[in-house]
């Protein structure tokens, strides 16, 4: 199942159908292909995946198995720096990053970000939760245009523009 977290009941004058995230509830496997177009922000932006609280199992990264910390929280960020992604702060700038994950348990959520301090040293994803959206255009059935939009103008949709694939497994069993 997918569940879209959509601004509703707003005084805002939005675009039609901006998106807080999107949440993936019981799958297998999901697979996110994520690769930037481009990016008309001052602030640091990013994408998130969220594996959410009781979230078991393995992510892999540009198929090198990514280490999760033990905390309720575990997020995967991935920085925008001049048309590419950087998944650490120390890491490489990658074009395109594919990223695995084999789920034994729970829930997994995308959304943008961005980080107006400049802390991505610290991996850090700013305005979580309040201050950015996103609109998603469909190209086929999984893959899209991700328009993402921050809280310095909520009418503009062009802070990150990325390619998005979503692969979906098997449904578990419930």
């Amino acid at each position: 199942m997918i569940l879209y977290k959509s601004v509703e009941n707003s005084n805002l004058e939005l675009p039609s159908n901006p998106l807080f995230y999107v949440r993936y509830e019981n799958y297998k496997e999901i697979t996110f292909t994520i690769r930037p177009i481009v990016s008309n922000s001052v602030f640091q932006e990013a994408f998130g995946i969220y594996l959410l609280p009781g979230f078991s199992g393995d992510v892999f990264v540009n198929g090198e198995k990514v280490h999760l910390s033990k905390s309720k929280w575990k997020n995967l960020i991935f920085w925008e720096t001049k048309g590419m992604f950087k998944f650490w702060s120390d890491s490489q700038p990658e074009k395109e990053y594919v990223i695995n994950i084999k789920i034994k348990k729970g829930n997994v959520a995308i959304d943008n970000g961005y980080d107006s301090d400049n802390h991505t040293e610290n991996n850090n994803l700013y305005c979580e939760t309040i201050g950015k959206l996103f609109i998603l255009e469909t190209i086929s059935d999984n893959e899209f245009i991700m328009r993402c939009g921050n809280a310095d103008n909520l009418k503009c949709f062009d802070d990150l523009v990325l390619y998005l694939k979503v692969e979906l497994g098997e449904e578990m069993d419930l």
